[in-house]
């Protein structure tokens, strides 16, 4: 009786199951600089897809439209953020991470200035968007930092206040200062504009017994209480 013989694996390389991620990853970051370097309308899929090292069709297979490759480009820009700026740990100091928020915050977008570019270009070009990425962000942080900012109120190491006017005022300060940063061609080393931004949110502008005096005095009657 003949032996049966045994099936060999067939030629060539074994399955990588994460060669999509990777290929897909790349034309993420071959779009971003496109992107950034020509603008939303003015961006070529073509070059896109030469860049990384694939066919227009390819990049079909991943992406459905221009449009698609875009959104996908702020969505990695935003992670790359959250990423530099580090996951919230309940038992660490919150101010401490607040420190940390900012330096991340900033030097992320001193090394990736192209990113900022695609969070100008997703206003401007894609207004109908009811949420940009950017404040679809801040939504998903507010819980985690409102509850930080109720704790250091009630430890009596933050002034009173709404919580919800300090994280407003925090976003608009940062999204404020990579913006500016961007429109004037600022090179600043990012290690010291986040100290001179820490130093004035977290000492204030004026001294106690200024700020005291200030909200002690008269105020002038509003222009609705005028009318």
């Amino acid at each position: 009786m003949a032996q049966s013989k045994q099936k060999r694996p067939g030629p060539g390389r074994p399955k990588d199951d994460q060669l999509a991620a990777r290929r897909r990853a790349d034309i993420v970051r071959h779009a971003i600089d496109e992107f950034a370097r020509r603008g939303y309308a003015g961006a070529d899929l073509d070059v896109i897809a030469a860049n990384a090292g694939c066919s227009k069709g390819t990049l079909y297979n991943y992406f459905k439209s221009k449009g698609d490759l875009f959104a996908a480009s702020v969505d990695h820009v935003m992670f790359g953020m959250k990423e530099a700026v580090g996951t919230l740990d309940d038992d660490k100091d919150p101010i401490d991470q607040l420190e940390n928020l900012v330096r991340g915050f900033l030097r992320h977008f001193a090394r990736h200035p192209q990113h900022v570019e695609l969070l100008v270009q997703e206003r401007s070009d894609f207004r109908d968007r009811e949420q940009p990425t950017y404040y679809a962000y801040r939504a998903a942080s507010r819980r985690q930092w409102r509850t930080r900012f109720e704790r250091l109120i009630a430890a009596g190491r933050m002034r009173p206040m709404p919580p919800d006017r300090a994280i407003n005022i925090l976003g608009d300060l940062l999204y404020g200062t990579i913006f500016m940063n961007h429109f004037r061609g600022r090179r600043i080393a990012p290690d010291r504009q986040a100290a001179e931004v820490l130093d004035v949110l977290l000492g204030g502008l004026l001294t106690d017994t200024e700020f005291r005096a200030r909200q002690n005095r008269p105020r002038p009657p509003s222009a609705s209480a005028a009318d």
